[in-house]
């Protein structure tokens, strides 16, 4: 149910009437399930435009704040992973060419490791 303001006498969309639902719009609306947009706008009225207009600005920095955070994280997991791909590579790189030698070994054919 949505609650009333008994200040200025304005409903509060239901979306934001606690802070449980407003954490979960907020949640949702970073998977693109935002359409009680198109509940706000139909339900819209003249003295009820500064609350809309308070609502779509904090959404939209939400938004904007948490896709560059999502791509922070993004970019520093690749950072890691990165790293200890390179870390590892030298270690494999010294594996196989053990595997080689000894593959060479076995056969004779110790002339070719100097290719």
């Amino acid at each position: 149910s949505s609650g009333i303001n008994a200040e200025y006498g304005l409903e509060i969309p239901k979306e934001f009437a606690n802070l449980g639902q407003t954490a979960m719009t907020l949640l949702w609306s970073l998977f693109g399930f935002i359409d009680f947009i198109d509940e706000l706008r139909g339900q819209r009225e003249v003295r009820r435009t500064g609350l809309y207009v308070v609502i779509y600005f904090l959404l939209g920095s939400y938004l904007m704040f948490s896709a560059i955070l999502l791509l922070n994280m993004l970019i520093a997991m690749l950072t890691t992973t990165f790293e200890r791909i390179q870390h590892q590579s030298d270690v494999e790189w010294k594996f196989a060419r053990a595997l080689n030698l000894s593959f060479f070994l076995s056969l004779g054919l110790l002339f070719l490791l100097s290719i």
